[in-house]
């Protein structure tokens, strides 16, 4: 199983992603304080749909949910169903740390 939060610092949400292998599939469960991410849980995602963004299960439930653009839960549960489905090793991320994005010069 894999855990990933996710501080959404611009819309003040904090989300607890969980992702569970199961077959061809990931299992994945989100505990979130944004109504619309909220919508993302309890999803079974496709191995085969994990490696493009855009037209994937995660990203029309990201749309149908009325997720923003700016919405990070969307990746963070991508990043989760590679690490399940062995495409990201675990160990790795724990060693680098979180991603994140930096603003300059506004």
């Amino acid at each position: 199983m894999a855990r990933i939060k996710v501080h959404s610092t611009i819309c003040d949400h904090e989300h607890v992603i969980e992702s569970l292998p199961a077959g061809k599939e990931i299992i994945v469960r989100v505990d979130s304080s944004c109504d619309n991410v909220k919508g993302l849980s309890d999803m079974k995602v496709p191995i085969n749909e994990i490696l493009t963004y855009g037209e994937n299960s995660v990203c029309k439930m990201a749309y149908r949910s009325r997720c923003t653009a700016t919405c990070l839960v969307p990746t963070a549960i991508l990043i989760a169903c590679w690490m399940e489905a062995g495409l990201l090793s675990k160990n790795l991320c724990k060693k680098m740390g979180p991603p994140y994005i930096e603003f300059c010069d506004l």
